[in-house]
């Protein structure tokens, strides 16, 4: 497998408000302007379009200044939790420990005293050896008979291989807004001879990758 490009990498933190938030209260724009000027961000929100809303205060376009530059492509404030997306997970946890700490030493924020895991979201473009049709159990008896079905219906005379494969935990199993999807779909705008695909999941961008290398293996090692 080959990485072609790291899309995004997204790392949450929830708290709970009643937990964290400076018992004094917070003064937002205070809040929106120092996080505009740590991170020099290209968009900040409009505080008056923000408060009252729910749907928190977004930045775009920002960067975070170390020894070397990371890169935010957002960063997402609600009352129960931050969001960051940089270009992998790596990144974006590098990003959101120092808005956490900026947080707590400029803005009195507390200790949370439950402690809630971080959650994540990778997406990435890979190449494969081979394609993902020997995956799917029974591929070449289904794509014959949809290719003769096309055929007849549409008069669509085709090759059909494998477009996507999403796996999923079932929802009811699991608290609600659980995100459990990896997805795997052929990348748009290339020819499927490349076997190009973009994926996404709920994991770290190292665990995503090693996932999708898995993946490949068991493809390669499919009969036929």
């Amino acid at each position: 497998m080959k990485l072609l490009n790291l899309e995004s990498g997204q790392s949450a933190q929830l708290f709970a408000a009643d937990e964290v938030y400076p018992r004094e209260g917070i003064y937002f724009p205070n809040l929106v302007q120092e996080l505009k000027e740590r991170y020099g961000f290209v968009v900040a929100p409009d505080i008056g379009d923000a408060i009252g809303t729910g749907h928190g205060l977004k930045f775009l376009h920002g960067r975070l200044i170390r020894s070397d530059t990371i890169n935010i492509l957002s960063l997402q404030l609600f009352n129960d939790g931050v969001i960051v997306t940089c270009l992998d997970t790596e990144a974006a946890d590098v990003v959101l420990d120092d808005v956490i700490l900026l947080a707590k030493s400029s803005f009195k924020f507390r200790e949370p005293q439950t402690i809630q895991p971080r959650r994540y979201v990778s997406t990435v473009v890979v190449s494969f050896e081979k394609d993902i049709d020997s995956l799917v159990r029974g591929f070449e008896s289904v794509s014959e008979n949809f290719a003769r079905a096309l055929a007849k219906c549409s008069n669509i005379k085709a090759n059909i291989h494998v477009g996507r494969i999403a796996f999923r935990a079932d929802p009811l199993l699991h608290l609600p807004h659980t995100n459990t999807d990896l997805l795997i779909e052929r990348r748009v705008g290339r020819p499927f001879a490349d076997n190009v695909y973009y994926s996404g999941a709920p994991l770290t961008s190292k665990a995503h990758l090693e996932l999708l290398e898995r993946i490949e293996d068991i493809a390669a090692n499919q009969p036929g």
